[in-house]
C-alpha cells in the first residue's frame, strides 16, 4: 500500500481541480480561459526580485456590473522637475508642486490644512 498522499487533484470527471499549496505560474508562462471584466485594458503585473521570503501582493477589485475579477489600473501623476532649491522658501515651493502633483493625479487625497506663507 503506497503513503503517497497529493496535495493536488482533480476530481473524478476532471471539472474541479483542487491546488492545495502555492501556484507558480513563470515568466513565459500563460493562463488562458480566465474571463476579463468588459471595458478594462488586460495587463502584466511584473515584480523583480521576489522571493518565496518576500510575498508580493497585488490588490484586485471586482466588477459591479459584472461580477468578475480584475486588477485595476492605479493613476499616475504629472512629472515634477527635480529641485534646484538653494533657500528653505525654494525647497518649500518644490515641495508644494510635489503634493499638488500627487492630489491632482489622484494618487494622494486632499484635506490636510493649507499652511500661510
Amino acid at each position: 500500500m503506497s503513503e503517497y498522499n497529493t496535495k493536488n487533484y482533480t476530481e473524478q470527471g476532471g471539472d474541479v481541480t483542487h491546488i492545495h499549496g502555492r501556484l507558480i505560474i513563470e515568466e513565459d508562462g500563460e493562463i488562458s480561459g480566465l474571463p476579463q471584466a468588459s471595458g478594462l485594458t488586460p495587463g502584466i503585473i511584473k515584480a523583480d526580485g521576489i522571493t518565496r521570503d518576500a510575498p508580493y501582493t497585488v490588490e484586485v477589485k471586482i466588477d459591479s456590473e459584472t461580477g468578475k475579477l480584475y486588477v485595476p489600473e492605479y493613476p499616475k501623476a504629472q512629472s515634477v522637475t527635480q529641485s534646484t532649491a538653494t533657500t528653505v522658501a525654494d525647497l518649500k515651493n518644490s515641495f508644494n508642486a510635489l503634493i499638488t502633483a500627487l492630489i491632482e493625479g489622484g494618487v494622494m487625497a486632499e484635506g490636510g490644512s493649507k499652511g500661510e506663507g
